[in-house]
């Protein structure tokens, strides 16, 4: 059994990608996640109108009502540009699903977690009114981790 993804290097390519062996295919496909070649993207999936994108390392987010970009980020000849391009920069909403992880991951790469310099509550992306109206169980997550994040800052003063 082969494990951890391999380097993919690419002429003309500023970064080396990664691509999953086969017995990780397999593990991701199982979990309803399409495997791709990417230096930061691990796999995406679409749950109806949720896109979801799991980074190397094993970190994975839902973006509410982003299911139609599914297509065009599969298509995308870079799933890490894709992301920063058409979810961080414009700041499409999403929460963290927890994580998917492999045997023997590669190091996190997760481009979603904040740093010092873009660290911004989940409750300043996503109104509270706007959890009312997407699906259940996400407006649950989202209410539950806005909640946590609320009482953390309380008790951060």
């Amino acid at each position: 059994m082969s494990l951890m993804p391999y380097e993919v290097k690419e002429e003309g390519r500023k970064y080396t990608r990664l691509k999953h062996t086969k017995d990780e295919e397999i593990t991701l496909r199982t979990k309803g996640l399409i495997p791709v070649v990417s230096s930061n993207v691990s796999g995406i999936a679409r749950n109806e109108n949720v896109l979801v994108v799991r980074f190397h390392g094993g970190a994975t987010y839902g973006y509410p009502s982003s299911g139609e970009l599914f297509n065009e980020m599969l298509k995308s000849p870079s799933k890490g540009k894709f992301v920063w391009r058409e979810l961080r920069r414009k700041r499409v909403p999403y929460y963290r699903m927890g994580a998917v992880n492999l045997l023997d991951d590669v190091e996190s790469k997760d481009m979603m977690h904040p740093t010092l310099e873009t660290q911004v509550f989940i409750d300043t992306m996503i109104a509270i009114p706007d959890i009312m109206t997407m699906d259940l169980i996400v407006g649950l997550t989202l209410a539950s981790v806005i909640l946590n994040d609320g009482r953390q800052a309380e008790n951060g003063r």
